[in-house]
C-alpha cells in the first residue's frame, strides 16, 4: 500500500533521477512483492508511469481524496488534504486486500525501501528475498497482527547526485530501534489502521518488533532537496 501522493511527475523531477519510479517498483518486485496499491490526489501517477498501469502489478486509485470527501468539503490545500486523507487510503487498501494476500507493507512513499542487512553486498540479492523471509514466519502468522520495521535513514549530504539513490546516498544514522516506521500487516489480524505506523490488532494477535539486523526499511531522507541541504537537519 503506497500512501496517497500528489504531483508524481514533480516528485520525480525533484529527485534528479528519471528512473526513480521504475527503480522502486523493480526493486520490490525482485524482493517478492506481487501487487502494488497506488493512491494519488490528482491523477498524476498516470502521467509519471503510464506503462506500469498496463501490468497486473498495479491497482491504481486516482483522485482518491475526492472520492472520500464530503460534498463541499474544504480540502485545506492539496498538501494538507493529502495528509488528512492518508489514513482513509491506508484503511481502504487493507480492507480491499483482506482474504487476497498474506502480508501488506504500509509504505509512505517511493523514498522508502524494504531492506535486509543480511543481503549480500556488491551483488544481486537472492530473489525473492523478502517473500522468503515471510514464508519462514508462516507457522506463526496466525498469531501475528503486524511486523514493526525500524528505519535507517540515508542522506545525500554533500555528495553529487548519481544515477540512482543507491549510488548517491550514505547512511545518516543508526537504525531507529525505539519506534516503528513501517508495518508489515497480516490483514486477517488487524481491526484498524491509521497512518502507516499504527495498527490495532485483533484480540489475541500481537505486534512483533523485528530486529533491524534481519529486516528494516531504508529511508532516503534528502529525497527532494538539492546538494548540500538536508530537509531533516534535526
Amino acid at each position: 500500500c503506497v500512501r496517497v501522493h500528489f504531483d508524481f511527475p514533480g516528485l520525480v523531477d525533484a529527485t534528479g533521477i528519471p528512473s526513480i519510479v521504475d527503480d522502486w517498483f523493480n526493486f520490490h518486485v525482485a524482493a517478492g512483492v506481487d501487487l502494488f496499491m497506488v493512491y494519488d490526489q490528482d491523477g498524476s501517477f498516470r502521467d509519471a508511469a503510464p506503462h506500469l498501469l498496463e501490468t497486473e502489478l498495479v491497482r491504481y486509485f486516482p483522485r482518491f481524496t475526492e472520492s472520500v470527501a464530503h460534498p463541499g468539503e474544504d480540502h485545506g490545500g492539496i498538501r494538507n488534504s493529502t495528509h488528512r486523507k492518508a489514513p482513509q487510503g491506508n484503511a481502504h487498501c487493507v480492507a480491499s486486500l483482506k482474504g487476497e494476500v498474506d502480508w501488506i507493507a504500509m509504505v509512505p512513499g517511493i523514498d522508502t525501501f524494504l531492506w535486509s542487512p543480511q543481503l549480500p553486498a556488491g551483488r544481486a540479492p537472492p530473489v525473492p528475498w523478502a517473500a522468503a523471509f515471510l514464508r519462514g514466519l508462516e507457522p506463526h502468522r496466525g498469531g501475528i497482527a503486524a511486523l514493526q520495521l525500524a528505519e535507517a535513514q540515508f542522506a545525500q549530504g554533500d555528495r553529487q547526485r548519481g544515477e540512482s539513490l543507491f549510488t548517491t546516498y550514505q547512511l545518516r544514522s543508526r537504525p531507529r530501534r525505539e519506534m516503528s516506521h513501517t508495518l508489515l500487516l497480516n490483514p486477517e489480524n488487524v481491526l484498524e489502521v491509521g497512518m502507516g505506523h499504527f495498527a490495532l490488532p485483533r484480540p489475541g494477535a500481537i505486534l512483533v518488533n523485528v530486529s533491524d539486523r534481519l529486516f528494516r526499511v531504508n529511508h532516503y531522507v534528502d529525497f527532494v532537496e538539492p546538494v548540500g541541504k538536508s530537509r531533516c537537519s534535526d
